[in-house]
């Protein structure tokens, strides 16, 4: 299973998610975690910062860089295989 392109438009859009046993935004699916691919940590550095920079330079810092890249993770549809990054 893998996530529709409504789903994650919807995900995309959102201002923050509620993670909740089996619900976020609308959207309710069992879901897993697995290890972010580090070749992507730029990627979604920037998308924080286009998202998220109008607030101001401190909320995004807390988010982004070194420190946050080591915990940053992928969150799967559980029925999806997991793969390596």
């Amino acid at each position: 299973m893998t996530w529709t392109a409504d789903q994650l438009a919807r995900i995309g859009e959102a201002e923050e998610l509620h993670l909740a046993p089996r619900r976020t935004d609308g959207i309710e699916a069992d879901v897993s975690f697995a290890e972010a691919d580090p070749d992507a940590q730029t990627a979604i550095d920037a998308a924080y910062h286009a998202k998220y920079d109008r607030y101001g330079p401190t909320i995004v810092s807390h988010v982004t860089g070194p420190g946050a890249h080591a915990v940053t993770v992928r969150l799967l549809p559980a029925q999806e295989e997991r793969t390596s990054p």
